[in-house]
């Protein structure tokens, strides 16, 4: 079980402290990570993304939201140098509306539930 969070708060150095724009907003989540075998991984998280108030001239608030991933995975290794692994995530699974701040699009929302799926290679 992983439990993380950050937060920024940042000012120009001027006379005002004014709000730097793109400052992430504060973030705080648990990841759940199990082996379910020698070759089986999952993953679940959940993030909570806090609204963002702090804003500078120019931009616009952007609201808080939760965020809940899957992912399962499966390892092969070879007895060569090469090593697979096939995932399939499931993300934004509640559906939310999510405003990443510090993008430059950040008032274009990220995408809605969606499922992938890929397959990584170590060499």
């Amino acid at each position: 079980v992983q439990l993380f969070g950050d937060h920024t708060r940042a000012y120009q150095r001027d006379h005002q402290r004014s709000n730097l724009p793109r400052i992430p907003a504060t973030r705080v989540g648990v990841r759940l990570n199990t082996q379910l075998s020698d070759q089986i991984n999952t993953q679940l998280e959940w993030v909570h993304t806090s609204k963002q108030k702090h804003v500078s001239d120019f931009e616009s608030q952007t609201p808080s939201y939760n965020n809940v991933n899957v992912e399962m995975s499966t390892q092969y290794s070879t007895n060569a140098p090469w090593s697979y692994q096939w995932f399939v995530q499931g993300k934004n699974l509640l559906n939310d509306n999510l405003y990443e701040h510090a993008s430059y699009l950040a008032h274009v929302p990220q995408p809605g539930r969606n499922v992938l799926t890929g397959l990584r290679i170590k060499f």
